[in-house]
């Protein structure tokens, strides 16, 4: 699968506006603290991810990339993972 660069930049935007799981897009950081991620969650949902799949994947982004320690609301990263397969899928 070759990455389309306009789904790529669509993706870390979101992550940016809608998951940030830190907090700090309310700061004067660079957003581009998650466009790391983008890539792979791409791949998850371009190979037939689906809501809890991406949700899970998210999860284990804060607790084992990030070490945030115990995992948010699954709610949260259940919304956040319909909304960005939407945003994909279009």
């Amino acid at each position: 699968m070759q990455l389309d660069c306009v789904l790529y930049e669509k993706v870390c935007k979101f992550l940016w506006e809608e998951w940030d799981p830190i907090g700090v897009n309310a700061s004067a950081c660079p957003n581009d603290e998650y466009n790391s991620h983008a890539a792979g969650l791409i791949r998850l949902v371009h190979n037939g991810g689906d809501a809890a799949t991406v949700a899970k994947r998210l999860e284990q982004i804060e607790t084992e990339d990030m070490g945030l320690g115990m995992p948010q609301d699954n709610e949260q990263h259940m919304k956040v993972a319909e909304k960005l397969i939407r945003l994909m899928r279009g």
